[in-house]
Parts: C-alpha cells; structure tokens; sequence
C-alpha cells in the first residue's frame, strides 16, 4: 500500500505560484486584460499561429 497522503481541502501552492501571484499585486491588475492575459496570449499566437 502506498503511503503518499492525499491533502484533501487544502491548496497546493508552490513558489511559482507565490511569485506570480506577488507580479499580479503589484502590478495592480485583478482581472482580465492585465500582464499574464498578454502572455498568454503571445504563447498561444507563438504556438497555433
């Protein structure tokens, strides 16, 4: 049997996470249209042309 524990009901937050989340605060943007929006959508162009 296995012994990895299985953390129901609490977030798995890592340091990447942490950080994007800190570039968002402190760019002042909490919605749509902001940074990550553009990325995103650079990455996608990039990829499906």
């Amino acid at each position: 049997m296995s012994s990895t524990e299985i953390r129901f009901n609490r977030p798995d937050i890592s340091e990447s996470d942490r950080a994007f989340l800190a570039e968002a605060i402190a760019g002042g943007h909490s919605s749509g249209n902001g940074v990550f929006t553009r990325r995103t959508e650079a990455a996608l162009q990039q990829s499906l042309g």
